[in-house]
């Protein structure tokens, strides 16, 4: 396959192979060259472990190197440099210390090694010249692309608001990645306090389903539904509905009977999207928002979705709903289906445990497909920041400014040490009008935040689409400024006590073969 390949690490560079004379360490010169039809690599599959961050598992090569000199000192030497190069590959990747080994394939093709073995044959003496061959096994990180840029721009505006799925769209240039390269994602909330809140950021390239809870209630055939269930105003907690839709409200769950099982109105699939093509994911996380009213009374629930076209149901679990006055958020399980979830209808299944008391409180449900490369889960914890520093700032107002929470996939254009480029998720105080960051911290999350997408992510669902589409969503809710009676918001709101609005913005990486993933 290769006549030649190169030993990097650093500065250091070692061509192996080409018959390339090394420079000389005794009398005379000593060749290294790739023993004929030795150089094997397995192809690259994705990574089936889903507790590793980079989607695609290591690729596994060997190849034999010969040393060809007049002396068996110089054959031993550049024997004994390159063997213990490539002994620092595992403990440089594993523990994160020093400068990577690499094995460069040409001027484009350069990957990381992660371990490497080797094993020598004895010198052999034939005609005054020595021979010594070294087999090397060895595993190492796939190749992907560089970052198209560094500076990511805003999408979206100051009217954005910061609980409806966004849409965003990177142009790719004169670049189609074929392969799922590293990303960066960026969102901005606007006009906050002091404390980022706690939220689940959803990504998937396919369209996030958000359904507000009125939506399964019938209301041109109110009859249809189970006495249980009716739809209030919420407005003043900021439901959902009241930005999604004329009709305002949240689906109120009352009990009679601890035997019984509500079953809520049907929301039809084609309709559950907000882009003009619904998605073709098949598989669905789904998490609901809701609050209850009295503690006595534990609530289950569970979302089915039913295939119209061959007449498959398919449910999650019952989940058992922790009481919370306040607005909070559910994990209730995932959606298998066989077709498209925009061909299932969706509904919603509840009944209560223990005292038959309160209500149950539903302001919407959400569909995250997770049948795609693209799709993150990532629950981010709340973090304080400090104020602005009076002193470098001191025409800043301490009570006013912007935040920003930065996902940053494996690349860092700031940064020459490849070893420090993990995966990272920080969150940022902004000054109000010019968007200095003035302070920076890592919150608490779960999650994988390695984020990767290709161009034409969503070519199939829309072929006008140029570049890399990618779908986003901040589930948030409550305020530390603004509440009723002391029950937080079902949506997050600003210090002025408006709904939060959002900015995203989204980096793509190209195809370019010399970047490597986990650096």
């Amino acid at each position: 396959m290769f006549s030649s390949i190169s030993l990097e690490q650093g500065s250091y560079s070692r061509r192996l192979g080409g018959n390339t004379v090394q420079p000389s360490y005794t009398n005379g010169g000593v060749r290294i060259s790739l023993l004929d039809n030795t150089f094997t690599e397995n192809g690259v599959d994705k990574n089936i472990d889903m507790l590793e961050v980079d989607p695609y598992a290591e690729v596994e090569g060997s190849f034999t190197i010969k040393f060809i000199g007049p002396t068996s000192s110089g054959v031993a030497y550049f024997a004994r440099e390159i063997d213990n190069i490539l002994k620092k590959a595992e403990d440089v990747y594993q523990n994160r210390r020093g400068l990577p080994v690499k094995l460069s394939f040409g001027s484009t093709d350069t990957a990381v090694l992660t371990s490497a073995k080797t094993t020598f044959k004895d010198v052999i003496l034939n005609e005054s010249t020595y021979y010594l061959s070294m087999d090397v096994e060895y595993k190492r990180l796939p190749i992907v692309g560089e970052p198209t840029d560094v500076d990511l721009t805003l999408i979206g505006t100051s009217n954005t608001s910061i609980d409806s799925p966004y849409r965003l769209t990177r142009d790719a240039g004169s670049y189609r990645a074929s392969i799922p390269a590293p990303a960066n994602l960026q969102l901005k909330l606007f006009n906050q306090h002091f404390t980022f809140p706690s939220g689940i950021l959803l990504t998937a390239n396919q369209p996030i389903i958000s359904l507000s809870g009125n939506a399964f209630y019938e209301a041109t055939l109110a009859a249809n539904n189970p006495p249980t269930i009716t739809v209030i105003n919420e407005n003043r907690l900021f439901a959902y509905s009241n930005s999604v839709s004329a009709t305002t409200g949240v689906l109120r769950y009352v009990p009679t009977s601890t035997s019984v099982v509500t079953t809520s109105g049907i929301i039809y699939g084609n309709g559950l999207s907000t882009f003009t093509t619904p998605p073709y994911t098949k598989d669905v996380d789904v998490y609901a928002v809701y609050r209850t009213t009295v503690s006595g009374t534990l609530f289950n629930l569970s979302v089915s979705a039913f295939d119209i076209i061959n007449g498959a149901n398919y449910t999650t679990p019952y989940k058992q709903l922790t009481h919370s006055v306040n607005p909070t958020i559910a994990y209730l399980g995932t959606v298998y289906t066989d077709d498209r979830i925009s061909y299932n209808t969706i509904k919603m299944n509840m009944y209560p445990t223990g005292l038959i008391s309160g209500a149950l409180l539903i302001d919407r449900v959400i569909l995250q497909p997770v049948d795609t490369y693209a799709n993150r889960s990532i629950q981010v914890s709340k973090i304080d920041l400090p104020t602005f520093d009076p002193i470098s700032f001191p025409d800043t107002p301490t009570i006013s400014g912007n935040m920003m929470l930065t996902l940053q996939s494996n690349y860092n254009a700031n940064t020459s040490n490849r070893l420090t480029l993990r995966p990272s998720l920080t969150v940022s105080r902004l000054t109000g009008a010019i968007n200095i960051i003035v302070a920076s911290k890592v919150p608490t999350y779960q999650g994988n935040i390695s984020l990767y997408t290709k161009f034409n992510d969503f070519e199939v669902l829309d072929t006008t689409t140029v570049g890399t589409a990618m779908s986003v969503l901040f589930v948030t809710t409550g305020s530390t400024y603004d509440s009723v009676s002391g029950i937080a918001n079902w949506t997050l709101t600003n210090r002025i006590g408006q709904k939060t609005q959002i900015a995203w913005q989204l980096g793509q990486n190209q195809e370019a073969k010399t970047i490597v993933l986990g650096y």
